[in-house]
């Protein structure tokens, strides 16, 4: 299979467990987890490749090429419409021979935001570009994590369960403290349990009880790839382990969900 290669990299690169990326170096995304799984993206995010253009030659290239100096015709009315004013941002507008139009800017702290408009529909994109990966995407691998711990008897592991709970505790802080959309720490939690149900019942399938006496043997790979990505976070220090976390939320920013999987 395409993805077992990059799994076991993953395991044996973890504690680094999501995608970085940094100005010079673009991790790409393993799509057959995603395709068969859809942890992690959100239904309203494209993924784009971009480019970003900086000031001075550059913009003025812009002035001839698709991406033209910002302006808009109708006001989007969205909350991050406030760093689409800022000139020293370079925020950029193009719009498609459909009618799409697109504008994206770097927000402070090294995340390129992209957003598309057609028909009055709003789509978004985020890609981490500060070199201390993505968090959202970081915080969906945690997430599975603890599904697993739930979920397979043969995981159950103390230890992990409480260094989980607590990253994905910081991580719905910094979320909390950075998203640019209004959000209540209720309003997280409550997601946060929803998707822990899907997960949940993603790996037991059909058993009724909700439990798996093992994850490890006999069990689809969807199964199993959370189950080893519990025994790698075991095999890491509690130093190393909140080290990780400390590196992922050390610069504030807006919580991004790309580069992933």
């Amino acid at each position: 299979m395409a993805g077992d290669g990059w799994r076991r990299n993953l395991l044996q690169l973890f504690p680094v467990v999501f995608c970085r990326q940094t100005r010079n170096h673009q991790c790409n995304g393993e799509q057959a987890l995603e395709a068969r799984q859809d942890l992690f993206r959100s239904e309203n995010e494209p993924v784009i490749k971009l480019t970003f253009a900086a000031s001075g030659l550059a913009s003025a290239l812009l002035l001839f090429s698709p991406w033209a100096a910002f302006a808009q015709s109708e006001p989007w009315n969205t909350p991050y419409d406030p760093y689409f004013d800022r000139a020293e941002l370079a925020p950029e507008y193009k719009v498609l021979p459909d009618g799409t139009e697109i504008r994206k800017v770097m927000l402070p702290g090294g995340v390129l935001l992209e957003m598309e408009r057609k028909d009055g529909k709003i789509k978004i994109a985020t890609f981490d570009q500060s070199g201390h990966g993505a968090v959202l995407c970081a915080k969906g691998i945690y997430q599975l994590a603890r599904a697993a711990l739930d979920t397979c008897q043969d995981v159950e592991n103390e230890r992990v369960s409480r260094l989980v709970d607590e990253a994905l505790e910081r991580m719905d802080r910094f979320i909390l403290a950075n998203s640019i959309e209004p959000v209540t720490m209720s309003q997280l939690k409550e997601r946060n349990q929803a998707k822990l149900r899907k997960l949940r019942d993603d790996l037991s399938g059909p058993d009724a009880s909700g439990k798996l006496k093992s994850c490890k043997a006999d069990v689809p790979e969807r199964v199993q790839f959370p189950a080893r990505l519990v025994s790698a976070f075991d095999e890491t220090s509690d130093e190393e382990f909140r080290a990780k976390v400390d590196d992922l939320l050390l610069v504030p920013r807006l919580p991004a969900m790309n580069p992933c999987l």
